[in-house]
């Protein structure tokens, strides 16, 4: 009932107008800056960029307050957002200048699993071993096209990128990154992750 309350209490503030939203603004800003120094401390990140992602992620948890569903406190919900924004800008810079070829070398394969110390522990273990799971996936079960085109994507790729360095269309990109997805979710429903609990996860 405390959690209830208090996730209720941050939906309350935030929708709200004048000092009491931006006190609860400032509030939600500090703790996500905090959150995203422990999470990534050690990756090479500064303060700068911590606060720089935490403010918009502040403007995306505006926009998502109707799809907090109360499964997680409030705070949870909103660091995973943050947590969520600061890896794919990692991934973005890391992979800036990076051949597909060297993508789809082995070597190369990785997925982020950022220290999501501000979670529940079992929500924050249950994700890694997803991530872990779909990285083994990725690995195993989708063909040398399906990886290098859904790995170019997941290191923040664009299609019309993807569609460049393979020699491609935007439409052929497109499908072998759908059928990749497909084979990912029925692999992951065979180990008992369906759907919902997928969304879940990462909502």
């Amino acid at each position: 009932m405390a959690m209830e309350s208090d996730s209720e209490n941050w939906i309350a503030d935030l929708r709200a107008t004048g000092e009491q939203q931006a006190e609860a603004l400032a509030k939600l800003n500090k703790i996500l800056v905090g959150g995203l120094r422990r999470s990534f401390q050690g990756k090479g990140v500064d303060q700068a960029f911590c606060e720089d992602i935490a403010q918009e992620s502040v403007l995306k948890i505006l926009e998502k307050l109707d799809q907090f569903e109360g499964r997680s406190r409030f705070t949870t919900w909103a660091m995973s957002i943050a947590i969520r924004r600061a890896v794919s800008e990692l991934r973005k810079k890391r992979y800036q200048n990076v051949s597909l070829n060297q993508l789809s070398d082995g070597e190369q394969l990785e997925i982020d699993v950022p220290d999501q110390s501000a979670e529940q522990p079992e929500q924050a273990e249950e994700r890694r071993n997803v991530l872990l799971k779909l990285k083994e996936l990725i690995e195993g079960k989708l063909s040398h096209k399906q990886r290098v085109a859904l790995q170019g994507g997941l290191n923040g790729m664009t299609v019309d990128e993807v569609a460049l360095h393979t020699g491609s269309n935007r439409n052929a990109v497109y499908k072998l990154i759908h059928d990749a997805r497909q084979k990912l979710k029925r692999e992951l429903e065979k180990d008992g992750y369906d759907a919902p609990t997928i969304q879940s996860l990462f909502s």
